[in-house]
Formats: C-alpha cells, structure tokens, sequence
C-alpha cells in the first residue's frame, strides 16, 4: 500500500476523533475516569460513524484496487492464546506508560490512589457494562487495528517504518482527551502491539484484546489491585 493511501485511510478512520480529543483537550475538560459520561446514545452513535467511516474507507480501498486478501483474519488453535497474551503484555505496557509519566506530568500523584480510582465502585467501568458498550467496544477493536494491526502493515516496505511511527503518533495524539498520562499507556500498548504483530499474523487477536481493554480499562495493576490491596 502507497504512503499516499495510509495517509488518506489515517484522515478517513481517525480525523474527525483526532478533532473531537483536541479540542477536549485544549478546553480543559479531561477527565479520563469520568465513566458517568459514556452513555448508550454516545455509544450508539460512536457505532455509527465508525460504519460509515468503515464504509468510506472500503469504497476508497476499492476504487484504489487494494487486495483485501492481504488481511489475515484467520482463526486457528493459537487465536484464544495469542488473544490472553496480547491482553497480558498490552496492559501492562500501558501500566508502563502510564504510572511512568504521572512521574513527570503529575509527580504528586499516588498510583495507588490512581489505581483505587479505576477500581471503585463509583467509576469502575465494571458498573456501566451494557449492550451498546459490548457492540462499540466489539466494532471499535476491528475499527482501530484494522487500521493499525492491518493497513499500516501493508505499508510498502520501503516506507513501512515511518508508518508504524506515524501510527503512535496517530494512536497518542486521538486518545489526548483522556490527558497525556494515560495517552502514553495507550502509546506503549500499541508499541507492545507492534512488536507482538511481527509473530501474530492473525488481526483477530488484536481486536479482541482491543474490545476488552475498550469494556474493562487497559490497566493490569488497575485489575489486579482489589486483589493485592
């Protein structure tokens, strides 16, 4: 795939919540365990503009003759494995990232505060569970590595590198409007990811892991705290 086709796909697939987590970001309204205002009409409608951006994204692949082939989304005995590893090493690349800059952008704060923050009963993702949040968190896992896992590894060769750099930087920058923090968990996971994509060849794997950090959080020391504490 041209350079050329990434770019517009990334435009396609990711400028309007590009937009959207800027300006969240810069009118100071971040608040990334505010899960009181992710309601099932937000869901509902994140469901359907991911539909018609999957839908723009498939006429302009069309019309620029791309071999759909060339994305693996088999399922074989190693899926369900591939799927627990992803979602181990992924959240805690993300626990990295995350607890590792609250040194720098908030040093004041305390990780296990942060952590008791995630888990609690007034927050916790746990407790907003519902069928609109199983289908989105189900559409936005194929929706981001489709992009991530699948489009940007069909990058030419030659220009592949500057892909997978351009795709952090795609992945850091639409998810500001949780606060850099956690925009650099996100940032590790996906480079967790990359380096886990060179030996999963399958996409599936990645979505599923993708839909479960979307329903649960993507924090290992989050999950594991009730039991530790």
């Amino acid at each position: 795939m041209p350079v050329f086709d990434l770019v517009v796909l990334g435009f396609i697939f990711f400028g309007y919540a590009t937009y959207g987590a800027l300006a969240s970001y810069f009118s100071g309204s971040v608040n990334p365990f505010d899960m009181q205002g992710i309601t099932d009409i937000q869901n509902w409608y994140s469901i359907a503009i991911e539909l018609i951006m999957l839908t723009m994204a498939g006429g302009y692949l069309y019309l620029r003759h791309f071999d759909f082939k060339t994305l693996d989304f088999s399922l074989s005995r190693y899926t369900f494995p591939f799927f627990l590893l992803l979602v181990v090493v992924g959240s805690i690349a993300a626990d990295i990232g995350l607890y590792t800059s609250y040194l720098f952008f908030s040093p004041e704060i305390d990780y296990t505060a942060v952590a008791a923050t995630q888990t609690s009963a007034e927050v916790s993702p746990y407790a907003y569970i519902s069928v609109s949040l199983f289908f989105f968190s189900l559409l936005n896992g194929f929706y981001e590595e489709l992009f991530f896992m699948g489009f940007v590894f069909a990058a030419d060769k030659r220009h592949r590198s500057y892909a997978l750099a351009g795709s952090l930087f795609v992945r850091f920058i639409f998810h500001i409007y949780q606060g850099i923090p956690v925009a650099i968990g996100i940032l590790f996971m996906g480079i967790a990811f990359i380096l886990l994509r060179k030996r999963i060849h399958s996409l599936v794997p990645f979505m599923l892991a993708h839909a479960i950090f979307d329903m649960f959080g993507a924090s290992f020391y989050a999950w594991m705290y009730p039991y530790i504490s």
